[in-house]
């Protein structure tokens, strides 16, 4: 099998097409390259009779196969039902100047959780998916000391980002990764470490668990003036509310 003029292997073909006879509508790859997109790959689920798979053609043989597979579980997981991030029309988020800032934060929140778990999956199906990790620690190690850190908006997009590395990169990584942001930011990366230790306290087996670490990280740096979360017609705006849904009181 081809897609996007590459030929696959075989068992990158069987997941393939394993996945997709679960789907409610039919796939259709471009590439990623060809558009304004940034990234590796990306689902696009409006068309009502296709999604619309973006992928990146710089990658090749398993690397490409492995980002495949991610968006085809980023999918499987959209029509599982998972939790989702919105941005509530608050004070805070009016006064806000550069909304898209929050836009962006809000999708980095549901990227990175969404991406704990299908890597966990990648890694059970028997794909490296080395070539993403290594990428984000070479954009990890392009920080510069110009970021806020004393705004609670910018540290949390550090700590999203932080907490898919460290919980995804192997261990050397990780260090080496740490090593830097700590000399740089005062030992930052070191202090969002336990917040990785609970998540894998938390587990990602479940959709609902997923709700409750993108309410764990919100909770964390104190962002219910901007974000709520959704999840089973359930939603989650307050520290209260947080508390109450998942019996913390």
């Amino acid at each position: 099998m081809e897609i996007l003029n590459k030929t696959i292997s075989e068992k990158a073909e069987n997941d393939l097409k394993n996945l997709t006879a679960e789907f409610s509508k039919e796939t259709q790859y471009f590439d990623i390259t060809k558009t304004t997109l940034k990234g590796f790959g990306a689902v696009y689920h409006d068309n009502p009779e296709m999604y619309e798979v973006y992928i990146s053609s710089l990658l090749e043989g398993k690397d490409f196969e492995a980002n495949l597979i991610c968006e085809l579980l980023h999918i499987k997981e959209a029509e599982s039902g998972f939790p989702s991030c919105g941005i509530k029309n608050s004070e805070t988020v009016i006064k806000e100047k550069n909304i898209a800032f929050f836009q962006y934060l809000k999708h980095s929140l549901e990227s990175a959780v969404l991406d704990m778990k299908v890597f966990g999956i990648l890694k059970e199906m028997g794909y490296d998916y080395s070539f993403f990790t290594n990428y984000k620690l070479k954009l990890i190690k392009e920080i510069n000391k110009e970021t806020n850190m004393a705004d609670k908006y910018n540290r949390a997009s550090f700590a999203v980002q932080f907490l898919l590395f460290a919980l995804t990169a192997e261990n050397s990584q990780v260090k080496e990764a740490i090593d830097f942001i700590d000399s740089i930011f005062d030992g930052e990366a070191t202090k969002v470490l336990p917040m990785a230790e609970k998540i894998k306290e938390f587990g990602l087996d479940t959709e609902e668990k997923a709700f409750r670490i993108m309410c764990y990280i919100a909770d964390e740096y104190k962002l219910w003036d901007v974000f709520f979360f959704e999840f089973n017609a359930n939603k989650v705006k307050t520290h209260g509310t947080y508390m109450k849904y998942f019996g913390l009181n």
